[in-house]
């Protein structure tokens, strides 16, 4: 029915396979609380070579409940504070797994977290999996630092010592996910870092939401390379996703013909697969390269450390923020003077730094360690308290370069460079970049090579079916393209790709859809202006020359886009392929490709000349 590998490799010897689809168990409140429904892998070891795996699997419909709930699907624990052990998931199915307790519990120590997957400690590597529906029910409480007793769909720890090293996501459909308070509402999670040391992204995942607030906050340390954590998004990634519009949830599912789901949705048949569509198929190269930014800094002994005012400083230049820097700092400055960290105590009691000085301003506001446990440590979490309040004011201001990462890697990159700071040239500022090769997986859940067309799908699937590969009604458009179209509005008339002509224009935005598929646009979606031609110049040979670049499909399969120009914007003239030359290709990660084309100059017999692309379907 499914062919699945679960394995673990300690670094010596050659990893055991055995059948596994793991399914519809229930886990009730025991001492210690229930954790995995489906997987419990426990362990760590002083070693980098101790991995466990799990591999081509299905994880669906189980359900745990208690008092304090970890990991619906799989619970991975790699055991104290440095211990290495890593939990890597390939091409599974992670789904419609359940965590709750079956009445209100009002109590200081409760936690509902990782409706699909639960790290404690260690490392977690998901690639080429398919994590959603999985949901996670409890009561919605707060622990100091804004620590949350709720999280969704893959959740990390949140410790008061550094236990949990990274998570690693590629080529994952990562959504759908949703948490439910108890008498309250429902929110979609879909990943929550927890206090992660590091988060990487390998690229072309589909994400709905992640949740980075408790990562643990940058630190400068020489070193450490810890000031930027989160190395997303990557290329080919997206977050801000509907479950829908990436699978298909209406006739793509698989499901037991035998094993009833006690998960989310108990008493059904569970759910073994998910077919992926839209812009989950045909998306993964075999092969592509990804960088991580690392920074860090040094400072002189003896100088003052004014990093922060420097960042606040920073941000709010190069966002174009006025007034951010010392908005922030009165803000932050009058939550300081409001803390009371000992209550039974007559009068408010602030925090203190490590010589028992209270701390009430920016300046005093430093990281004193020590290396393992200082998120514990009463000195650094106005520390902490800085950073979490940034990234709520940064998130507050909706600036469109930043992405739910926020402080990710394009903004370190574009906030600093290596060498002294020229606001304290005491402050010795090191930036550089980690390069990672990437290569797809050969093998889906089921075994079936991917990729099955000329990229790969997102997820555990490799859908193969020919009507979403190819352009079998002939009209220049890819079937996969036309069952975006077909699947935007289930109460339309467009039900396939013989349903969607070339020259309708689905979205109203003034391009037909032909144009939109050639030009690799989002067909349901107006107002783009990626077809546009941008004119520039360029070197070839070493003599400068004009030139047009847009982007276009890689493999455009039934269609052509031809050049041509006009000196009067009536007559249009194909110019010759001979005199069009391409002087860049670059890859964009999700199909399509900037080329860049030579184009002959104008002569002073035709004067001024204008140019476009004419999209027209290959007879």
């Amino acid at each position: 029915m499914v062919s699945n590998v679960c394995s673990k490799t300690d670094g010596v010897g050659t990893p055991s396979d055995q059948p596994a689809l793991l399914h519809s168990n229930t886990l009730t409140e025991k001492n210690p609380p229930p954790s995995g429904g489906g997987v419990f892998s426990v362990g760590g070891a002083g070693s980098a070579k101790t991995i466990s795996k799990i591999e081509r699997s299905t994880i669906t419909g189980n359900h745990i409940t208690g008092s304090i709930a970890y990991g619906g699907g799989v619970y991975s624990d790699g055991g104290g504070i440095g211990n290495l052990k890593t939990l890597e998931l390939r091409n599974c199915t992670i789904a419609r797994n359940l965590v709750d307790y079956p009445a209100p519990v009002f109590a200081k120590y409760t936690y509902w977290r990782g409706g699909g997957v639960y790290m404690s400690n260690g490392h977690l590597v998901v690639q080429s999996c398919t994590v959603v529906e999985n949901e996670v029910h409890g009561v919605a409480r707060t622990d100091s630092l804004g620590k949350s007793s709720l999280a969704g769909g893959i959740a990390a720890t949140i410790g008061n010592a550094h236990a949990v090293e990274s998570m690693t996501i590629g080529h994952s459909v990562i959504a759908g996910n949703t948490v439910w308070e108890y008498g309250g509402g429902s929110r979609e999670q879909d990943i929550f870092t927890g206090s992660l040391f590091l988060f990487r992204s390998m690229g072309h995942n589909r994400i709905g939401t992640i949740d980075f607030s408790q990562m643990l906050v940058p630190i400068g340390e020489a070193d450490w390379y810890s000031l930027c954590r989160k190395h997303y998004p990557k290329p080919g990634d997206e977050d801000g996703v509907h479950v829908a519009d990436v699978l298909n949830l209406s006739s793509g599912i698989t499901r037991s013909g035998t094993i009833l789901s006690v998960g989310v949705d108990a008493p059904n048949p569970a759910v073994l697969h998910y077919n992926p569509r839209g812009n989950a198929l045909d998306q993964v190269p075999t092969s592509y390269s990804v960088s991580a930014t690392n920074a860090e800094y040094a400072i002189q002994s003896g100088a003052t450390n004014d990093f922060l005012a420097i960042i606040l400083a920073r941000i709010g230049n190069h966002y174009g923020l006025a007034n951010f820097a010392s908005e922030f700092t009165t803000d932050f400055e009058q939550f300081l003077a409001s803390v009371d960290i000992d209550t039974a105590t007559a009068g408010l009691q602030p925090y203190k730094d490590p010589n028992g000085t209270p701390i009430l301003t920016l300046p005093a506001t430093q990281w004193f360690g020590p290396a393992a446990t200082w998120p514990q440590e009463l000195p650094n979490h106005p520390y902490i308290h800085f950073w979490h309040r940034l990234d709520t004011a940064l998130r507050a201001r909706n600036i469109p370069e930043l992405g739910q990462e926020l402080l990710g890697d394009d903004a370190w990159t574009a906030l600093f460079s290596s060498g002294a700071l020229t606001e304290n040239p005491a402050i010795n500022m090191s930036v550089w970049a980690t390069g990672f090769g990437v290569v797809a997986e050969t093998l889906d859940q089921l075994g079936s090579a991917r990729p099955a067309n000329t990229r790969g799908d997102i997820g555990a699937r490799e859908y193969d079916s020919p009507a979403l590969l190819g352009d079998l009604d002939d009209d220049g458009m890819d079937d996969a393209f036309e069952m975006r179209i077909a699947d935007a509005d289930k109460a339309d008339a467009i039900e396939g790709p013989a349903d969607v002509a070339p020259l309708d224009d689905y979205d109203h935005d003034g391009v037909a859809n032909l144009v939109e598929s050639y030009f690799g646009m989002d067909p349901t979606q107006g107002g783009q202006r990626d077809y546009l031609l941008v004119p520039g110049r360029a070197e070839l040979g070493g003599q400068p020359c004009n030139t047009i670049s847009y982007r276009r499909l890689i493999d455009p399969r039934a269609a052509r886009g031809v050049v041509q120009e006009s000196t009067d914007l009536e007559h249009w003239t194909a110019l010759d392929e001979a005199a069009l030359q391409v002087v860049a290709a670059q890859d964009m990660g999700d199909g399509t490709e900037r080329v860049t084309f030579r184009v002959p100059p104008p002569t002073p017999e035709t004067g001024r000349t204008f140019l476009r692309v004419l999209v027209e379907a290959i007879p």
